[in-house]
């Protein structure tokens, strides 16, 4: 049934009988489990023993490898689909075509295409070639041409030793033809990689390139290679090549990088900066990928050369991180395979058989997935930086300027001397290279998960999902909007802001001397010039103003500028920008000595919204100032680096990981107008002290090459994978009885014989397994992480203590009640006098809890002087002066009155928005801020209503259970370590005001 006649003539080894159980197993098992990945196996020498009686041979797997510790070809997993037979041959493909079920290969002995159904193991012969057109030279062992494709028609590449020649032959013809062909290919760089096709166009890959097959029959470049003929090595080319359909996007090789490039798109992404596999302790040099066609995975399969061995992987579509580590975020390990270029191929949704239903069992339990235990804080994180120099920054590019992405540091030796390391970069590069293009940016709108920059090139606004990955112009300028003098490599007034109230865009235009303040709202046709600034020039050794970098504050419009001289905002409306700080009187004045550059400058600039305090940067200084310029602090006076000689690091721009409380700085020992900077992260909970790189959580991260370097941060947590309950799904193994389907088979005596099918319980065993692993990766259980109990301790009872230090100023009105509390009857008036004064000690207490209101209470007391005499009257106000004994006590209270007084003075703050005060907040300007209702007596968390408004927004609740006792739960930025606010207080606002924040 599964073999070829010469094949079932064999009396030892893998003989007729046993292949044809082999070949029910396929069947059986691969229905079960979904997906049937088909592969090459070829001797790679003379002495090494035969695959299957043969040189060559096509087998099959359904599962990744039990066996996650070891590299080593286990023959046990392996299902044969086609035995060539042969002692010296290479065998062809596979191609799979998946509406017959049949994969397409050839012998390149006897020349012959053929298709194997690989249910039934009938075969087929396609084509009886000749030495020109099926040249062994080209289709056997050794080749670098040996790609076969169906695609309604047989593709296969032929030719001689200065042109690749691709043939096409279509069923009953006589002869193929010739669609392509490919000469000069005397220069380094060319071999055939992975074919396939999509929508009826051919894709291949062809060492230098990627590209199609047009309707002309001409070869059109999709993508290059970023090895060049000058720097071309083993590594090198576009070998692997595959369409992830459900993805809508090509997935191919580049040497060790795995790369995508969306469908009619033009920029290519890279998905993996290289595969590590710690068993063999080398890294994966690509060769054929195959994506699963199953729209419901998302899973690419690729093969390569690891340590001298071919070893198959299974790839997430979208790994968290460009340096990946098989056995490490849903990276597995396959099967292990050998030949000079092993190629793979893929079926799913397998048919019935047509052996008998095995017995229906209990499936196993699934195991722990991959990576468990590997969720840290620090996964999904991205820290972009932008990049430029005088020559290409990458092999394979002449682009000279890019914004770079990374998820984890530099290590190695190339991080110890601080060197970039290029090839572990994800870059976004100008949309036209040449020496002059520039990328100004990126700063990152976070509730959009979308960064923003410049391209210079184009003159054009653009933005990128970092989610889905997705690129769009925003918007398409003109020089006027972004002048050369403005936006180079070496400008200082090279700067982009966002403010997402307004959801506007700033920048600074103008001729070489002046300074235009530019505003772009998105989707409108243009940018509006709202007004000229004119900075005051400097004098003698002073810094110019120079906009650095800006950013927003969360619910506010104003705009904030690092301006080299000094700290400054701009409100809508206005037409200049106001100083929050200056330098050190010494940067101001000029009067430094030594490298001004080094000591002075505000460059760095970001904001903290977990505080609500901006971060920015003099010299080599960081510090933390409120947006309203109050509570100036130093974060670090300077951090020296042990990496570059002990030198204090001068810093540049700045980012904030609100979820890791950490800044991130690029900086450098020595600024020049090309400094070589890196990049540094360091906790946001500075006391102020001078600090040294390596200690107390001080780490270097990058190395940076720019003129004046930008940087963006986005950080979000993912729990550790568990081990679920997702072994009890093992149970659907019952689903066996799906083969009853299969008994319909029975059309046929054979199918007595395939009764052994009863080792289709087999199958349902097993194949229950696997589906528990993949039931293990619900790292949902990640959201159990945000069930931090913490609410629990939500001091909110607290906060409502502290709220009343404003109504203690409410208090210094009880003392006005003091004044009218005497009557006619002096003696007994005294004594209501003592207890008029008591109230006003009370006030004091107000200050402090709540009673405070009741000094809103001795407003009413001006009502008891209606009661009063006025000529008594006046005595009381003696007595407060302390001439009568007991109306003297009454004085002594009034002076406590005055005291609570006090207070009311710190309530003129409140002529500023309430949240320029505040440490953490809660504005609902967007959304309810991952809030929740948590009501007495109900089993479970529930979201409150949010509610859109003219003053930021709010929430609203509903009690769930009868009790009428129910509170809001606070989100994880109000309970992380908030030890930076010791001394401060605590204050609640609800209902009156949208803010919930730490005050002092």
């Amino acid at each position: 049934m599964c073999i070829r006649d010469r094949v079932s003539t064999q009396s030892t080894g893998e003989g007729a009988h046993m292949t044809t159980t082999l070949c029910f197993l396929i069947l059986v098992i691969a229905s079960s489990h979904g997906w049937l990945l088909q592969y090459t196996i070829e001797k790679e020498n003379a002495n090494d023993p035969d695959i299957y009686s043969s040189n060559a041979a096509i087998v099959s797997t359904y599962s990744v490898s039990s066996s996650q510790s070891t590299r080593t070809r286990n023959t046990d997993r392996e299902k044969l689909i086609w035995s060539a037979n042969c002692s010296t041959c290479r065998v062809g493909g596979p191609s799979v075509d998946l509406n017959s079920k049949k994969t397409f290969t050839w012998d390149s002995d006897l020349k012959r295409i053929l298709s194997v159904d690989y249910y039934t193991g009938d075969l087929e012969v396609w084509y009886e070639g000749t030495s020109s057109n099926m040249n062994p030279t080209y289709t056997g062992p050794g080749s670098m041409r040996s790609a076969l494709l169906f695609n309604n028609g047989l593709y296969w590449w032929g030719g001689n030793s200065s042109a690749a020649v691709l043939y096409q032959y279509l069923s009953g013809s006589s002869n193929p033809t010739t669609v392509l062909t490919l000469s000069n290919l005397g220069s380094t760089g060319f071999y055939v990689g992975d074919m396939f096709s999509f929508q009826g166009v051919i894709y291949m890959a062809t060492g230098s390139y990627l590209g199609w097959l047009n309707s002309d029959n001409a070869f059109v470049r999709l993508t290059n290679s970023e090895c060049t003929q000058s720097n071309w090595n083993d590594t090198c080319g576009i070998r692997a090549a595959t369409y992830d359909s459900p993805g809508k996007q090509f997935m191919y090789s580049d040497g060790l990088k795995i790369k995508s490039l969306p469908k009619g798109g033009t920029v290519e992404k890279t998905i993996l900066n290289r595969l590590y596999d710690p068993v063999l302790d080398d890294y994966v040099v690509w060769y054929s990928f195959v994506f699963d066609p199953n729209p419901n995975e998302a899973f690419l399969y690729g093969v390569g050369l690891v340590d001298g061995t071919k070893q198959i992987y299974r790839i997430p579509r979208s790994p968290l991180s460009l340096e990946g580590k098989v056995g490490s975020e849903g990276i597995q390990y396959i099967a292990t395979t050998s030949g000079a270029w092993p190629r793979l191929g893929m079926d799913y949704n397998q048919n019935p058989t047509t052996g008998s239903t095995g017995i229906p069992t209990t499936g196993t339990t699934g195991t722990t997935a991959a990576g468990a235990g590997d969720g840290t804080a620090l996964r999904n994180l991205h820290v972009w930086f932008s990049l430029s120099a005088d020559k290409p920054l990458y092999n394979g590019s002449a682009a000279t300027s890019s914004i770079a992405l990374l998820h984890v540091p530099n290590t190695g030796k190339f991080a110890d001397s601080r060197t970039r390391q290029p090839d572990v970069e994800a870059p976004i590069f100008p949309a036209q290279i040449d020496s002059n293009a520039h990328l100004v940016g990126p700063i990152n709108d976070e509730a959009r998960h979308i960064i923003y920059w410049i391209d210079t090139s184009t003159k054009s606004l653009n933005s990128m999902d970092y989610l889905t990955r997705q690129n769009t112009t925003v918007y398409k300028g003109t020089a006027t909007d972004f002048p050369d003098n403005k936006f180079s490599k070496v400008s200082e007034t090279a700067c982009l802001g966002f403010n997402p109230v307004p959801d506007t865009f700033y920048w600074f235009a103008g001729d070489t001397n002046i300074l235009q303040w530019y505003a772009y709202v998105r989707g409108t046709s243009s940018p509006t010039n709202l007004f000229t600034y004119t900075p005051t020039p400097p004098s003698g050794n002073q810094l110019p103003f120079a906009p650095w970098q800006m950013t927003s504050v969360q619910g506010s419009n104003l705009m904030y500028i690092a301006g080299m001289n000094g700290l400054y905002y701009w409100a809508p409306g206005s037409t200049t920008f106001n100083r929050v700080v200056s330098q050190h009187s010494a940067c101001d004045s000029g009067s430094v000595s030594g490298n001004i550059l080094q000591s002075c400058g505000i460059r760095g600039l970001t904001y903290d919204s977990n505080r609500n305090v901006l971060y920015y940067t003099e010299g080599q200084g960081i510090y933390s100032i409120r947006p309203d310029g109050s509570s100036l602090r130093t974060i670090y006076s300077r951090v020296t680096d042990p990496g570059k000689s002990n030198q204090a690091v001068a810093w540049g721009s700045l980012g904030f990981d609100r979820v890791n409380d950490l800044i991130y700085g690029i900086g450098s020992t020595v600024i020049t107008s090309q400094t070589d900077w890196a990049v540094y992260s360091l906790p946001a909970n500075g006391i102020g002290t001078a600090e040294t790189v390596g200690k107390n959580g001080i780490a270097y991260f990058a190395a940076v090459l720019e003129a004046k370097p930008f940087i963006a941060i986005h950080a979000g947590t993912v729990a550790a994978p568990t081990t679920g309950s997702t072994g009890s799904t093992g149970t659907t193994g019952s689903t066996a009885t799906s083969g009853s389907t299969g008994s319909t088979g029975s059309t046929g005596s054979t199918g007595s014989t395939r009764s052994t099918g009863t080792t289709g319980s087999t199958r349902s065993t097993g194949s229950t397994g696997s589906t528990g692993s993949t039931g293990s990766t619900g790292s949902t259980g990640s959201t159990g992480s945000t069930g931090s109990t913490r609410s629990t301790g939500s001091t909110g009872s607290t906060r409502s203590t502290g709220s009343t230090g404003s109504t203690g100023s409410t208090g210094s009105t009880g003392s006005t009640g003091s004044t009218g509390s005497t009557s006619s009857s002096r003696g007994s008036t005294g004594s209501t006098g003592s207890s008029t004064g008591s109230t006003g000690s009370t006030g004091s207490t107000g200050s402090t809890a709540s009673t405070g209101s009741t000094g809103s209470t001795g407003t009413t007391g001006t009502t008891a002087s209606s009661g009063s005499t006025g000529s008594t009257g006046t005595t009381g106000s003696t007595g407060s002066t302390g001439s009568t004994g007991s109306t003297g006590s009454t004085g002594s209270s009034g002076t406590t009155g005055t005291t609570a007084s006090t207070g009311s003075t710190g309530s003129t703050g409140t002529t500023l928005p309430a949240y320029f005060f505040c440490a953490v907040t809660s504005l609902f300007d967007r959304n309810d801020e991952s809030w929740a209702l948590v009501p007495a007596g109900a089993t479970t968390r529930s979201f409150p209503r949010w509610i859109a408004s003219n003053t930021g927004g709010y929430i609203s609740g509903t009690d769930a259970a009868t009790s009428a006792i129910w509170y809001f739960s606070a989100p994880s930025k109000f309970l992380a370590d908030q030890r930076a606010w010791l001394g401060y207080t605590l204050r609640l606002s609800v209902l009156t005001s949208p803010v919930l924040c730490v005050d002092t």
